[in-house]
């Protein structure tokens, strides 16, 4: 989906930060739990819900759910035309599919005439059997059908407050919905249809070290050992000091595993659209939902999204349209939003080549300063591009003797010594990164990975470049003067997530 760069890039780092510090619990958190007496252990939190759950007429825990919506067992309906016709044979799980398109068609939704999911060179895509004009239907979803707590049955629901409680947002909340969906031993499972279809994501968190070698000695491999290790935290708060005690049988144990529960996450944050809660779309009550169909679409980076939410058709339905003409034979796509390699890899599990979106934060750290409070950083984009303010400010600090414009062409010089060290950790050259990559025995996660070095090579490149031009034809002191006064550069790219490298110059 296309939740915002601000957004997505905030829960990932809040994710990972309250994964590791338990944060304090509201008073009006408390109040809406339990009485203060249970709050002493995680797992009071857990009893907590227990324990209001069985004061009052709510349903158990294992049965919730709104009526009328059962699941229809494997084999009641036949196959119909539409659902052959959109699903290739080949398709992974298609039996699993053509059910839940069938499924979705009998709750209203729609699937247009000419739309056909099969194997592409990118994995699944949806493909054009004819041609589209610009703003035509490709499906329509009804929102009492997409994945979402709105449509959780009240046990999940009730979960809601000792998640925020914990320090988790709605999309930690969404992937206990999923495990509960995919291993409870539950009653009733209103999405075991859409949730059969579901393969595991090939976010880095599921990768072996061995697929992410190519990452080692990387700021990239840090960040996902760290995420590793805030999901293997998140099971022990939620799971093991939580739900196993408070509700134990509810999940098996040999199921609900931290591998289980970091594939849930991965499917949640690789395939999450942003979805309103009522019909007032109020941005504010953006949640995060799961689309049957819709999720199927691809990214590509230059695409434009075309999909609303219309409550004034019966039934109130997802509807995703064409943004553009669509030749026969052509992929339909979405984007997920302008986002950096590594933010595409923890939560996509996919790596763009030449990604404009990349960014390397280069900091010049002070001797003898151990707190890095006069350190100076900066963020480089895509194009290698070092900001001649900045180069100046370091210039003024660390060659206060030189005539400014020296002292600029000083500093570049110190910054290209840097990114040579910086090389010198990899044994490759890109051009035969490139190869490797191609290699038909490499995974997936593995070629992501190679793809995810390239590009922090590539940006390197362009920076030296940049830096070289920069001695060759060196800046007057006046300019650099100049640009000390003026305005600082927009040269912020936080918005687009987690940067791809982080390079530290010592002086």
């Amino acid at each position: 989906g296309d939740l915002s760069a601000t957004a997505r890039n905030m829960a990932a780092i809040f994710a990972i930060l309250t994964s590791f510090y338990a944060l304090p619990l509201r008073a009006e958190s408390i109040c809406k739990l339990a009485d203060s007496t249970y709050l002493t252990s995680r797992s009071s939190i857990f009893r907590a819900v227990r324990d209001i759950r069985s004061r009052t007429t709510c349903k158990a825990v294992i049965g919730g759910g709104k009526e009328g919506l059962h699941p229809t067992k494997s084999g009641d309906l036949d196959i119909s035309d539409t659902a052959r016709s959109f699903i290739a044979p080949d398709s992974p799980k298609y039996d699993h599919m053509t059910k839940l398109v069938d499924r979705v068609l009998a709750k209203g939704g729609r699937v247009a005439d000419g739309v056909r999911v099969q194997m592409t060179e990118i994995g699944r895509g949806l493909i054009a059997m004819r041609d589209f004009a610009k703003n035509e239907e490709l499906f329509s979803t009804p929102l009492e059908h997409c994945f979402s707590i709105q449509n959780a049955p009240d046990a999940i629901k009730d979960f809601e407050e000792p998640f925020k409680a914990l320090g988790y947002s709605d999309d930690y909340l969404l992937a206990f919905f999923l495990e509960y969906e995919r291993h409870a031993h539950a009653t009733e499972k209103r999405f075991e249809h859409y949730v059969s279809t579901l393969n595991a994501p090939p976010v880095p968190i599921l990768a072996s070290n061995e697929e992410l070698d190519a990452l080692n000695n990387t700021y990239c491999l840090r960040q996902i050992k760290m995420l590793k290790k805030a999901v293997k935290k998140s099971y022990e708060r939620i799971f093991i000091d939580g739900v196993f005690q408070s509700y134990p049988g509810l999940f098996p144990k040999e199921k609900t595993t931290v591998e289980s529960w970091a594939t849930s996450l991965g499917i949640v944050w690789s395939r999450a659209f942003n979805l309103y809660r009522d019909a007032n779309q109020d941005p504010s009550s953006l949640m995060w939902g799961l689309v049957p169909i819709s999720d199927l679409i691809n990214h590509d980076i230059t695409a434009v999204n075309n999909y609303i939410q219309d409550y004034d058709v019966d039934p109130p339905s997802f509807i995703l349209r064409t943004s553009k003409a669509v030749k026969k034979g052509e992929q339909f796509f979405i984007t997920y939003g302008p986002h950096t390699s590594l933010q595409y890899f923890l939560f996509y599990g996919m790596v763009l080549l030449d990604n404009p979106y990349d960014y390397i934060t280069l900091q010049i750290k002070h001797a003898g300063d151990a707190e890095d409070n006069d350190d100076l950083y900066v963020q480089i984009g895509s194009t290698g591009k070092v900001p001649l303010r900045f180069l100046a400010q370091a210039a003024r600090i660390h060659y206060p003797d030189d005539p400014l414009g020296e002292g600029v062409t000083k500093m570049a010089a110190k910054i290209i010594t840097g990114i040579d060290a910086r090389n010198a950790d990899w044994t490759t050259s890109i051009e035969e990164d490139m190869q490797r990559r191609q290699a038909d025995h490499i995974t997936f996660p593995a070629q992501m990975s190679m793809t995810l070095l390239i590009n922090i090579k590539s940006l390197l490149r362009n920076m030296r470049s940049q830096l070289e031009d920069i001695i060759s034809e060196p800046f007057s002191s006046e300019e650099a003067a100049s640009a000390l006064k003026g305005e600082p550069e927009d040269q912020s790219y936080s918005s687009y997530g987690l940067g791809i490298d982080w390079l530290v110059l010592k002086m």
